[in-house]
């Protein structure tokens, strides 16, 4: 990957779910609101990589996001030819639906209000098929990414997409985010990365797109 630092982007744009949004960080509550909007972390590997190629960032991850989502979330957005934009795809068991003008998210550990929803969706569903469905999306807000002109990795963190990706046009810069490796501690939740954790993961982004 070249260096980014040289060809002076205006912003930078990450996109992701709880990980690259930094749930459980100090300033990013436990809990979810009723409305169901969490504000990134200020500690999130985000903006510690923003901070360290001096470029102003802005955090567009969501908690419990799926593809699905982050795709949409990508279509959405004003993206202009002088951003660098980080996609970081999550887990491909995931899904969302819309009734009226409420995203639903469908996660295999659905809320109890969202049980029914769940249960079906899991029913016509296997994992084969959601790779599938990954990868479309990923296709698609790539070649979206594309017709912008704007510079943009991406890096995928569930190991279930190695086994489907080739016949698909995946982006060229398109790698495995091995957040496993790079985790040290964990959050305050109990679930996510803790602080060190996301100062790793933006020092080993930092290393890539300087390699």
């Amino acid at each position: 990957m070249s260096d980014v630092q040289q060809r002076m982007k205006e912003r930078l744009l990450v996109f992701g779910s709880s990980d690259t949004m930094g749930r459980g960080l100090p300033d990013c509550s436990d809990r979810i609101p009723a409305n169901d909007i969490v504000t990134p972390s200020v500690y999130s590997w985000p903006i510690l990589l923003g901070n360290k190629l001096s470029i102003n960032t802005e955090n567009r991850a969501t908690w419990g996001a799926s593809n699905k989502e982050i795709m949409l979330s990508i279509l959405s957005s004003d993206i202009q030819k002088d951003d660098f934009v980080i996609v970081c795809w999550t887990h491909v068991n995931r899904t969302c639906l819309f009734d009226v003008n409420r995203l639903i998210k469908i996660l295999p550990k659905t809320p109890s209000h969202e049980v029914h929803e769940a249960e079906y969706f899991y029913r016509l569903y296997d994992i084969k098929n959601l790779i599938h469905n990954t990868l479309l999306e990923i296709s698609h807000a790539n070649l979206f990414l594309l017709s912008k002109q704007c510079e943009v990795y991406n890096f995928y963190t569930d190991n279930n997409i190695d086994s489907l990706k080739n016949p698909y046009p995946v982006p060229a810069q398109f790698s495995h985010l091995n957040l496993r490796d790079l985790a040290v501690d964990i959050a305050s939740d109990k679930m996510h990365m803790g602080l060190k954790s996301h100062e790793n993961v933006a020092n080993h982004i930092y290393e890539l797109l300087h390699a």
